[in-house]
């Protein structure tokens, strides 16, 4: 049994309507209608089948096309069509390349526990702390196999192909570690029957019996296990008596309270300048528009401090995949969106604007692509970062992250870390390629949306999918705010690297 979201009930009609056309089996057809959409997609709007750099993207994206096409005739069921969908997407190991489903199912089976990952090890976690006789592993016992492979073999070959992550990336395992114990249905996914556990030296096996759990509650459990469950506001408060914990969970504010918050926030940078300490809390942090970090920087440290050390974003060099889908994706949409964060006079509305237009007049000229070049390349000259100039900011700045940490964060941590006195604690956090600006499109089906890159980032420092990794690891349960806090008190009492 599926839900549908509110967002989807003006597609039910048609989408009744494709089913009965398909009434002896409409999920194959409907997989086969929505890949051809993602592939097409890709082809016109997406800048890697034009991107010299990366001759292996036309190959990858023909090869499982046509995988995906053949597993296409085999789907008979809404698991299977959102599992060959996620499959396909995930093939490219992008971030910014995702489908999301707009239906969710009303149950879906567990064994009655999870795991979380902590530094490689996978630890029960067991919401419901049952009785020894209920036959479960106990609450914090360690998984060592399931049914003779290792819990990290688990995730990396079996769950995360059908999760759009990325197997050789710490950050996609430790969010992933929780699913080795949620079953959707997937007909590509042989669940575990049988996992061994050691508890306090004593190992046991455990024949699984799996059963179900609403949907909504076992997201939920798994976001827990995996990240634990941290703050989501915007906010500033006292910490450690002359300390500062400023929380940044996200640079996509949703609503216009979220955008008055975010922007008292990072128009009070000259408040945080005195204070002993600044925790930069940006866990949960995965998406939005980089340019409010660049905001908080300049805020904290003056323009001309944060000039000399913000530089990342100066030698990048940008290039454009040409449609009038990503035209239209710019004019309608993106600059909609930085007209109400930033407004019009804003750097994100006039750049935005005048690249929109630069593409319009490309496509008349029949380009394919448009290429911008760097700030340091034009005409502004770059301040030297040697230069001596006093840090505004008198106390440590610890930039604490979660495995959740892509896309607007990671640029903002492109900038911050290459300042003085900035200390990177937390969990690594995960990594990106050089595809940016991404749309969303709904696919024939209603079921689903797609989410595409429209431009490259050359010329870019970090490597495509390399994530930051923390001076300073924190391997307990990254939620769980006063205990980062006690941790990072004593760290403040101890020597620093210098950054």
């Amino acid at each position: 049994m599926l839900k549908i979201s509110p967002i989807l009930l003006k597609c039910c009609a048609a989408l009744a309507f494709t089913l009965a056309a398909h009434a002896q089996d409409p999920w194959g057809p409907l997989a086969e209608r929505d890949v051809r959409r993602i592939e097409q997609v890709i082809r016109e709007d997406h800048p890697g089948p034009f991107d010299a750099t990366n001759q292996p993207f036309r190959t990858l994206l023909s090869k499982s096309f046509e995988q995906a096409l053949e597993r296409a005739r085999k789907v008979n069921s809404f698991a299977a069509y959102n599992a060959l969908l996620r499959w396909f997407a995930g093939r490219f190991e992008d971030d910014q390349l995702q489908v999301t489903s707009n239906v969710q199912p009303v149950n879906i089976e567990w064994p009655g526990f999870l795991v979380s990952n902590r530094a490689g090890k996978y630890y029960v976690q067991n919401p419901s702390r049952p009785r020894p006789s209920d036959g479960l592993p106990s609450d914090g016992s360690t998984l060592i196999s399931c049914d003779g492979a290792t819990p990290d073999d688990w995730v990396r070959t079996k769950v995360i192909p059908y999760q759009q992550g990325v197997p050789s990336m710490e950050a996609d395992r430790l969010r992933f570690a929780p699913w080795i114990f949620l079953d959707e249905g997937n007909p590509n996914y042989a669940r575990p029957k049988s996992c061994t556990f050691d508890s306090r030296g004593r190992t046991r096996e455990v024949r699984l019996t799996w059963r179900a759990i609403p949907y909504q509650q076992a997201v939920e459990s798994a976001r827990r296990a995996g990240f634990g469950a941290a703050p989501s506001g915007y906010g500033t408060r006292t910490f450690g008596g002359t300390g500062l914990w400023i929380s940044l969970p996200s640079f996509a504010p949703q609503t216009d309270q979220e955008l008055s918050a975010l922007k008292q926030l990072v128009n009070g940078g000259t408040a945080y300048r005195d204070k002993e300490m600044i925790v930069m809390d940006l866990r949960r942090n995965t998406s939005g528009n980089a340019f409010w970090g660049m905001l908080l920087l300049r805020s904290m440290y003056g323009d001309d401090f944060a000039e000399r050390y913000a530089r990342e974003y100066k030698h990048i060099e940008r290039e454009f995949r040409v449609s009038p889908g990503n035209i239209d994706f710019y004019k309608n949409d993106r600059l909609r969106r930085n007209l109400r964060e930033f407004g019009e006079k804003s750097d994100p509305y006039t750049d935005l604007a005048r690249i929109a237009d630069a593409m319009e007049r490309a496509a008349k000229d029949g380009l394919s692509t448009l290429r911008e070049p760097s700030i340091e390349s034009r005409d502004r000259e770059i301040p030297d970062a040697s230069a001596k100039i006093p840090n505004p900011v008198r106390g440590k700045v610890y930039v604490l992250t979660d495995g959740r940490c892509s896309d607007a964060c990671l640029r903002f941590m492109d900038e911050i870390l290459k300042f003085p006195n900035v200390i990177h604690v937390g969990l690594p956090t995960r990594g990106d390629t050089v595809y940016g600006y991404a749309k969303t499109v709904k696919l024939p089906s209603g079921l689903s949306t797609f989410s595409c890159p429209t431009m490259i980032r050359r010329a870019r420092s970090r490597q495509p999918n390399v994530p930051f990794v923390p001076a300073f690891r924190f391997d307990g349960d990254i939620g769980d705010t006063p205990a980062v806090e006690a941790w990072i008190l004593d760290l403040q009492r101890k020597p620093q690297p210098k950054s």
